[in-house]
């Protein structure tokens, strides 16, 4: 199944191209294609990892715009998933 991934920066730069489009198997879940995504382009794995092995809390994503609150959602052939990490300020 085919899966389209959005990246904001600093993830673009790691990829470096802003939007790609993957194949993985059908059933795939949102920690699957995290993985995927980091064999495929080994410099996004020090953005999306802590020293301790697990997914940085800094990562937020979306699936066709809603938040992913669980890694272990499953998704379907065509999703829209973007990569980003909050930005706040004052």
């Amino acid at each position: 199944m085919h899966v389209k991934v959005r990246f904001m920066e600093p993830f673009a730069s790691a990829v470096g191209r802003p939007e790609v489009e993957v194949v993985v198997p059908d059933g795939v879940t949102v920690r699957h294609l995290v993985v995927h995504l980091c064999d495929q382009y080994p410099d996004l794995k020090m953005h999306l990892y802590e020293e301790t092995g697990g997914i940085t809390d800094y990562l937020t994503m979306f699936v066709n715009d809603k938040p992913v609150t669980d890694f272990e959602m499953k998704l379907d052939d065509d999703d829209f998933v973007m990569m980003l990490f909050p930005i706040s300020g004052g």
